[in-house]
């Protein structure tokens, strides 16, 4: 979820007429065979906040994915990178400003 979105995740739109991504067969959303292998470590606190001591889980996994892949690229670029997706051409681009500040 957070990998599709810092990564390739986006609908285009205009200004003038709305969107220009035609429909949803035209967005690709990243699914298994797309991401790395990832092992998942459920931690027990002992928390009982939410009804019957449950807690949430899965949407958790979200936000801090883009933060850490723009953290990471901003570190090696030395950039401030604040949108999303992080497609390959915005690297080349954040890597040519780069060369050209160092120049």
């Amino acid at each position: 979820m957070g990998c599709g979105a810092a990564l390739s995740e986006h609908m285009d739109t205009n200004p003038k007429n709305g969107k220009t991504t035609a429909s949803m067969k035209d967005y690709h959303v990243r699914n298994t065979p797309d991401l790395l292998n990832i092992r998942v470590e459920l931690i027990e606190d002992g928390g009982t906040q939410g009804p019957f001591g449950a807690k949430s889980i899965g949407e958790a996994c979200y936000v801090p994915v883009a933060a850490a892949v723009a953290g990471a690229v901003n570190d090696a670029l030395d950039s401030e990178l604040s949108s999303f997706p992080l497609t390959p051409d915005t690297i080349v681009d954040l890597m040519i400003k780069r060369e050209q500040h160092e120049a």
